[in-house]
């Protein structure tokens, strides 16, 4: 049927040619044309932005099930997110929505790795959290996260930085809902293993920004999927005409 490779960036709504990815050194329409070279294909791999994916399939397969308005924020070096209304992933007029990481959320002055300061990203985003509790990068987001949360149990130094980051994350949030409305909000990547320190006063801070009690608060939940969330949702996207019914997978099953 295809391909979809997950990138962190903004992706053209032709879905092949990548814009911009501040944390990668890659643009234009080379990974597409090497998957599809890889393949034998002509224009059949697509790319889609990684908060994209992982929002499809924390909706379908994760911490999203049954809600139709969702957002997804990631939670790895860089900060997206996924917006999906009833059922469906909302894109823009370009295919750049949800790129809320490099919005002016953070804190003053923090250097983002765009080049800018004071970008959300540059405040709730994994280097900024390394930063803050003074221990080195791992493996992966999710083995950073659950060693930080160890040491976190123990020192409460750590534990406190580890709860700013989801204060400043909460009040993001409250921006993030004034504008978005939406009734669920997926905490994903890092923000897993720390969930016992971030939902808290991400919860507390998202509250007290609102401007009214009337503003119903989103329903936040940790991501279910994991890291792997953006390679599941990017698989369902290249089957997603077998699954609207628009293309038979042409041979049957005994």
């Amino acid at each position: 049927m295809g391909a979809t490779v997950a990138v962190p960036g903004l992706i053209d709504g032709d879905d092949r040619t990548i814009a911009w990815t501040p944390n990668l050194d890659v643009t234009g329409g080379g990974v597409a044309a090497a998957v599809d070279a890889a393949f034998g294909w002509s224009r059949r791999a697509c790319v889609s932005n990684d908060a994209d994916c992982a929002a499809l399939a924390e909706l379908r397969y994760g911490a999203g099930r049954g809600a139709d308005h969702l957002l997804y924020l990631t939670g790895t070096v860089g900060i997206g997110a996924g917006l999906v209304e009833d059922g469906r992933l909302i894109r823009g007029a370009h295919g750049f929505a949800g790129e809320v990481g490099h919005l002016p959320l953070g804190e003053e002055g923090a250097r983002c790795g765009c080049g800018r300061t004071g970008c959300w990203e540059a405040s709730i985003g994994l280097h900024a959290l390394l930063d803050a509790v003074g221990m080195p990068e791992l493996a992966t987001p999710e083995r950073t996260a659950a060693a930080i949360a160890g040491r976190a149990a123990a020192d409460d130094r750590v534990r406190a930085a580890v709860e700013e980051i989801g204060g400043r994350l909460g009040r993001g949030l409250a921006v993030l809902t004034g504008v978005l409305d939406p009734g669920v909000v997926v905490l994903g990547g890092y923000f897993g293993p720390l969930a016992d320190l971030v939902l808290a006063p991400a919860c507390n801070a998202l509250a007290a920004s609102l401007a009214t009690s009337a503003r119903a608060r989103p329903d936040l939940r940790v991501g279910a999927l994991g890291t792997e969330s953006a390679a599941l949702g990017a698989a369902e996207r290249a089957l997603s005409a077998v699954f609207d019914g628009r293309v038979g997978l042409g041979f049957g099953l005994s």
